[in-house]
């Protein structure tokens, strides 16, 4: 038979386990998202110049201006999408991307 404590410690490396698989699923679904986003960019800024797109396994689920994030963040709420599964990135129109300027120490 065995121990109390023994049993306790394969419980907690189960759900270790189990926790360590669902981070791992939530990176390589971040991965995939960022990797749709960036080869569908041209696209994207074709369909929703200066707007926020919500991108959940490969496709645009949602969308708005800028000033509406939080009524997305409801829109993704009410279709049972978590939001901790989405991409998140505005649009900018053709020829108005930032200038990103880095400077080096």
């Amino acid at each position: 038979m065995r121990s109390a404590k023994l049993q306790r410690l394969e419980l907690e490396e189960g759900q270790l386990k189990q926790e360590q698989k669902a981070q791992l699923e939530a990176f390589q679904q971040a991965q995939a998202n960022l990797k749709w986003f960036i080869e569908h960019h041209g696209q994207l800024q074709d369909q929703y110049p200066n707007r926020l797109v919500a991108v959940y396994k490969g496709k645009v689920v949602a969308t708005a201006r800028l000033k509406d994030f939080l009524a997305l963040l409801r829109r993704l709420d009410r279709k049972g999408i978590p939001r901790s599964a989405v991409l998140f990135e505005f649009i900018y129109a053709k020829g108005e991307e930032p200038n990103l300027i880095f400077a080096a120490a």
